[in-house]
Parts: C-alpha cells; sequence; structure tokens
C-alpha cells in the first residue's frame, strides 16, 4: 500500500487495527484480521510521518511528522481531528499518550518532549529539556505520573508529569518496544530480549508489539510481521 519507506507502527488497544506512517507522507490502518487495508489513507501531513501511536481508547490516533507537526485523526472516520499541534522546530520522532488518555506527548529532533491536551490541541506547560540530540523516544509510566525520554546517544531524562520537575530513576523497559539502533536487540516490557535477524535492520527500524507474540518490525526496505513464541524464537511473514 504505502509507497516508500515505513517508519513507524502502532497496534490499537483492542488489537484489531495496526497504523503505519510512511515517507509517503501518509498513515495507512490495516485490519489485522484480514491483513485489508481499511479505509483510504490519512493525507495532511506534507513530509514523511515519523510516529504514529493510538489513544488507549482506541478513539483517537496521533501522528509526529517531518513537518514539524503532529495531527490526530478519528480512526473511525479517517478524518482529521482539530488542527495539526505545533510548536516544535524540528521533526517529531515519537508521539505517545498517557494511559488515561489525557495527555499527549512527543518527541523531536530540536531536543524537547512537549504535553498536549489531545482534547484541546493546547501544548501544556513548557517544553521539558536537557537533551544533547533528538528524542527518539517518549513513554509514560503505567501510572501516568512520571514521563521519560530516551535520545539517540543512549540518554533517558525523566519528569514527573505534574510538576514538569525533572528527576533520576532506573529507566524502566517501555511496553511497545524499540530495537537499537546499534546493537540490534529488542527490548520487551519484562525486560526480556531477544536477537532481530539482519535482515530486519534499517537505518532507523521500528517495532511495535501486541501481546508479547506478535511484532510489526519496519525499516526503509522491508515490513515485517515476526511471530515470537515462548522461547522467543522469531518466526517471519511478509505484510
Amino acid at each position: 500500500g504505502h509507497s516508500s519507506a515505513v517508519w513507524s507502527v502502532c497496534f490499537s488497544l483492542d488489537g484489531k487495527l495496526l497504523a503505519s506512517g510512511s515517507s509517503d507522507h501518509t498513515i495507512r490502518l490495516w485490519d489485522l484480521q484480514t491483513g485489508s487495508q481499511v479505509g483510504e489513507p490519512l493525507t495532511g501531513h506534507s513530509d514523511p510521518v515519523l510516529s504514529v501511536c493510538f489513544s488507549p481508547d482506541g478513539k483517537l490516533l496521533a501522528s509526529g511528522s517531518s513537518d514539524y507537526t503532529i495531527r490526530l485523526w478519528d480512526p473511525q472516520t479517517g478524518s482529521q481531528v482539530g488542527e495539526p499541534l505545533t510548536g516544535h522546530s524540528d521533526p517529531v520522532l515519537s508521539v505517545c499518550f498517557s494511559p488515561d488518555g489525557k495527555l499527549l506527548a512527543s518527541g523531536s529532533e530540536d531536543h524537547t518532549i512537549r504535553l498536549w491536551d489531545p482534547q484541546t490541541g493546547s501544548q501544556v506547560g513548557e517544553p521539558l529539556g536537557g537533551f544533547t540530540w533528538g528524542v527518539n523516544f517518549v513513554w509514560f509510566s503505567s501510572d501516568g505520573k512520571s514521563i521519560r525520554g530516551h535520545s539517540g546517544v543512549g540518554r533517558s531524562l525523566a519528569w514527573d508529569v505534574s510538576t514538569h520537575e525533572r528527576f533520576d530513576t532506573p529507566s524502566p523497559i517501555p511496553h511497545v518496544a524499540n530495537v537499537g539502533y546499534e546493537d540490534h536487540w529488542v527490548t520487551l516490557s519484562s525486560s526480556r530480549l531477544f536477537w532481530l535477524p539482519s535482515q530486519y535492520w534499517g537505518d532507523h527500524p521500528h517495532l511495535a508489539l501486541h501481546e508479547g507474540k506478535l511484532a510489526v518490525a519496519c525499516g526503509l526496505t522491508v515490513s515485517i510481521f515476526l511471530f515470537l513464541d515462548n522461547s522467543g524464537l522469531v518466526y517471519d511473514s511478509h505484510m
């Protein structure tokens, strides 16, 4: 379906839909039971879509792009919700909803994390800084009380969501896995690891998990379904 590289994938919480963001400037939704595309591509971004994330209730889909904006979508209708969220001065590399869906976080090449109210589209507080590189990955703690960002040089910083005060604690492994750019290991929510075979490597690999068993890996040249068994072995099937 996509005509260019796929940069990001995300499962809906109910496991029925998969969203994919691509260099072709579009987002596509897929039915996981049939493998078929759902509706028309979501269009609006003027540059590659680098990150996608469903809200916990599945009623919103957020996308971050090289056009410096975040957009919100209704997955049921494919329509954009509200105006683009603007404020970042460089590409948006990562987006993530809080567990209660009341906040949206974005990490950018501009070295900051921003928090947004997805209902109003307004930025919440000042940008969270301290990074010397772009923020490749952002995630909330399971209770939604803290947020952490990870940069491309391995630096991880955390903040209290209510006070925006930064603190240092051991980094929890996020629920959605990310593929290490240097060592090609995949980290799972239970701290397990498995090796991602070389044929799935790319300049900017990305991986999303559903229930610890079904994963989607994507890079510049390939998008793959990965099936994990209890031993950690990987079985694949091309999309």
